[in-house]
């Protein structure tokens, strides 16, 4: 793998990437100090890599949440009956911008959301009938 033909920012990607393999690591952060950046290099690129990455890991809002307990079946179709149903629509917006913690989460809640209406559903039914 040749180090000396991508950018400082990609290698300094590689450098803070955990699940990459140590030697990859420790040759990319070679690759990194062998061109002499200065310490403002280093904190501007440090900062556009906090400024991309930062928010992957934020947790699902808990409006979200709410949303996805309460109204898991909730079809959008009422406003327009070609449209998808309303999960899919967040959740993909989730994994399209790279929030893939956010994106389990709201399958998560929904999967509960889901649930939790089946057993309301089934006691409603066992005990009026």
């Amino acid at each position: 793998m040749d180090l000396t033909t991508i950018t400082n920012e990609q290698l300094y990607e590689i450098v803070q990437n955990n699940k990459l393999l140590k030697e990859i690591r420790k040759r990319a952060n070679d690759e990194l100090s062998s061109r002499g950046l200065d310490n403002a290099e280093i904190t501007r690129i440090h900062i556009s890599y906090q400024d991309k990455y930062k928010h992957a890991n934020d947790p699902l809002e808990i409006k979200f949440r709410i949303l996805a307990v309460i109204f898991p079946f909730l079809p959008s179709y009422w406003l327009n009956p070609f449209s998808m149903r309303y999960e899919i629509f967040f959740a993909g917006k989730f994994l399209s911008q790279g929030y893939k913690r956010k994106w389990k989460e709201y399958w998560i809640f929904s999967l509960l959301g889901y649930i939790a209406w089946t057993f309301l559903i089934v006691a409603i039914f066992k005990f009026y009938r």
